[in-house]
């Protein structure tokens, strides 16, 4: 798992470095992912906490790797109750069992720590998916963004 960390995340820094490479006069650009550093850190730290016991801080070490790009200046993570999730895969024909719905507990949680973690709290926020209705949390994440990253005076 160590390996086919770094070589992810080879890859993840490669993306990021051509998109950020197209930024024309200087001007700061704005990339949306359904992925990025903080489902890095979540998937890949619960893969190697689970494969090499011990205190290591593998955040940390993953951490060290993503410092020279920095952080996302904005995060929305999006999360339901298990229950939810669970209906929703059964719904779409996926196949489902407890391990994958206690991955998939976990990794909310871990994203949810991560998060917790971050420098600046307004720039990671969770919209929980309560209702069932996906428009609802559209709209919370829509307001969110623009709240964030469209300035007042626009």
């Amino acid at each position: 798992p160590i390996s086919e960390t770094l070589v992810l995340a080879s890859d993840f820094l490669f993306q990021r470095e051509s998109i950020t490479s197209k930024n024309v006069d200087g001007k700061k650009g704005v990339i949306l992912s359904d992925r990025g550093v903080y489902s890095f850190f979540t998937y890949q730290g619960i893969r190697l906490r689970k494969v090499y016991s011990g205190d290591h801080d593998w955040h940390q070490w993953i951490e060290n790797i993503f410092n020279p790009v920095g952080m996302p200046n904005l995060t929305i993570c999006l999360t339901a109750p298990i229950e939810q999730i669970e209906r929703r895969l059964i719904e779409r024909g996926d196949e489902v069992t407890n391990e994958s719905l206690g991955f998939i507990h976990n990794a909310q949680l871990e994203f949810l720590r991560l998060g917790g973690k971050a420098e600046n709290p307004q720039a990671f926020v969770v919209l929980e998916n309560l209702d069932g209705e996906f428009a609802h949390t559209l709209k919370n994440a829509q307001r969110v963004v623009s709240d964030i990253l469209i300035p007042p005076n626009v």
